[in-house]
């Protein structure tokens, strides 16, 4: 079973908004799948794969340390 994340701690941990993270799941950068639960607003949670934050992560460190 791989781990999962809330898409409010992959925002927290990647350091962006909740609609990044879900425009990232959306065009297949984060990997996830939605539960049966519900979020407040009646929308399905969203758990995200701990294994593609760290790849994202692992990316956005790469580009930022690349820039001068």
């Amino acid at each position: 079973m791989l781990n999962t994340m809330t898409r409010e701690e992959a925002a927290e941990r990647l350091g962006i908004g909740v609609q990044e993270v879900l425009f990232f799941y959306r065009n297949g950068v984060l990997n996830g799948h939605m539960t049966n639960a519900k979020e407040a607003d009646g929308s399905s949670v969203l758990r995200i794969s701990e294994e593609s934050v760290v790849a994202l992560e692992t990316k956005k460190v790469h580009v930022e340390g690349n820039t001068k």
